[in-house]
């Protein structure tokens, strides 16, 4: 620990005033008068060059543009939910889920083949006292396990020829009343084809403890990873890319395979190897939906069509808006953001969207592969900062005032991300970049369980490097927020 000054020295120096050389002068007073003179903390070399003109001025503490503050919690507890819950299923459908008192008994309700009457299809009851492991197996001690009742899953008759259908809608539904734990044990009432249906996808695992035949875990994360949805239901609303929609045949596996390719550019000056990737979507297409129980409502991610007046229109007025123009700066004539958005479509490593909201346009979003992003050749070297062949990264702005609010946003964040997730399960990172010293920092900090990287220089601007990695998402994310 440095002495103190002595008190003549302080009291003679005006603050912030004196020259290196006078202090030197002074001898024993050089470096506790420089304490006192400079901040707590001295900035970085790319700190002082941020901010050089605040340093040459007469005021000693430069003010830190970063924004820092603690938004309020988007987490709704579950005895703040209805018991009786209305949703939405991906295909735009109605369903419902409804709670007793006690919290032992969910009924689930659907329009099961075909028809359109609200009618009950399954329902879970909690076996008070019967209770099974959900601690992970062979890694947890038995001497602090966890275990939780069992839930009696049945199909009611209801569902008919749809029982695959109706069990998926079901534990839709539990994880919607049930999405603060990660695994939930149930037993599968007089239905082999479920148990061997739930087990074949991935939606529920039989735990190596178990001796009764019926015996699940359900884990949320295989859920929302997509485990054992029907076509038709999937959050991921178009598989089929550009040009290739109807082939009339199924096919073996809908993933892209690995085949090198290259991309250089002069500005700024690049050039990587990556893989290929893969056609996009028409413009226009819905590509993603999930309902958001905390704002009731259908969220749905569109592929941007520029020659929609509808999609240009907004977009054009978002970017030309005084908010968005603080983060974005990209305000223009319809012919600059004409130029911007066929740039995007025309770009294979970057797709835009218009995000919605029950059909509202609310937002701009896009997302991109990282490897062949501009951006790469600035993060990617050291720092732990690895960047791997299907790694992506999301930008997104909420343009129309009423679709802000932490909900919304927590929703969007999330869903963008869970769109990268689904159209590539070999994407293991999701990156978001904002400028350093915008607010939004911090709610992704607050409301999103990525890794903070530290930031870093880009040509046009200086970023906060946000890193969201696949299985941290799953675990965590505020899927019901």
């Amino acid at each position: 620990m440095v002495a103190p000054p002595a008190a003549a020295t302080l009291r003679t120096m005006p603050r912030g005033t004196a020259s290196l050389a006078a202090l030197t002068r002074r001898g024993a007073g050089i470096a506790p008068s420089i304490a006192r003179s400079t901040p707590s903390a001295l900035p970085s070399s790319s700190q002082r060059s941020l901010h050089s003109t605040a340093l040459r001025s007469s005021d000693p503490y430069p003010k830190d543009p970063r924004q820092r503050f603690t938004p309020p919690s988007p987490y709704v507890p579950l005895e703040a939910r209805p018991l009786n819950m209305p949703f939405i299923l991906p295909d735009g459908s109605p369903a419902r889920v409804v709670e007793n008192d006690s919290h032992d008994i969910l009924s689930v309700y659907a329009a099961i083949g075909g028809g359109s009457k609200d009618e009950i299809i399954a329902s879970f009851e909690r076996q008070k006292g019967h209770k099974a492991r959900v601690s992970l197996h062979g890694v947890v001690q038995d001497s602090r396990a966890q275990s939780e009742d069992i839930w009696k899953l049945r199909v009611g008759p209801k569902a008919g020829g749809d029982e695959v259908r109706a069990a998926w809608i079901a534990v839709y539904a539990f994880w919607l009343r049930r999405d603060p734990y990660e695994r939930l044990p149930i037993s599968i009432v007089d239905s082999p084809r479920l148990r061997s249906y739930m087990i074949a996808t991935g939606l529920g695992f039989q735990p190596p403890d178990s001796s009764t035949e019926g015996h699940l875990l359900l884990d949320r994360s295989a859920f929302y990873q997509g485990a054992g949805a029907p076509l038709d239901l999937s959050f991921l609303r178009t598989p089929e890319p550009q040009g290739h929609q109807d082939f009339g045949v199924p096919l073996a596996s809908p993933s892209f395979p690995s085949i090198l390719s290259f991309t250089s550019s002069q500005s700024p000056a690049y050039c990587t190897t990556h893989p290929l990737r893969p056609p996009k979507p028409p413009v226009g297409s819905l590509l993603y939906a999930r309902y958001q129980p905390s704002v009731s409502s259908l969220f749905q991610l569109y592929h941007l069509n520029a020659e929609d007046p509808a999609h240009f229109e907004a977009y054009a007025r978002w970017q030309n808006s005084d908010r968005v123009n603080v983060g974005w700066k990209e305000r223009g004539s319809d012919e600059h953001h004409l130029k911007t958005l066929k740039g995007v479509e025309e770009d294979p490593h970057k797709m835009s969207f218009m995000f919605a909201w029950d059909g509202k346009v609310a937002g701009y979003a896009e997302a991109s592969w990282n490897m062949e992003d501009p951006m790469a050749p600035f993060v990617r070297s050291g720092g732990g900062n690895y960047i791997g062949p299907w790694d992506q990264g999301v930008h997104m702005l909420t343009g129309e005032e009423w679709a802000r609010g932490r909900h919304r946003f927590v929703a969007t964040t999330v869903n963008l991300r869970h769109f990268c997730f689904l159209r590539e399960p070999r994407t293991d990172v999701v990156v978001s970049e904002p400028r350093y010293d915008l607010g939004i920092v911090s709610l992704h900090r607050a409301y999103s369980p990525v890794e903070n990287m530290g930031e870093a220089e880009l040509p046009h601007k200086r970023t906060n490097w946000l890193r969201q990695h696949k299985e941290r998402f799953y675990k965590e994310a505020g899927f019901w927020c």
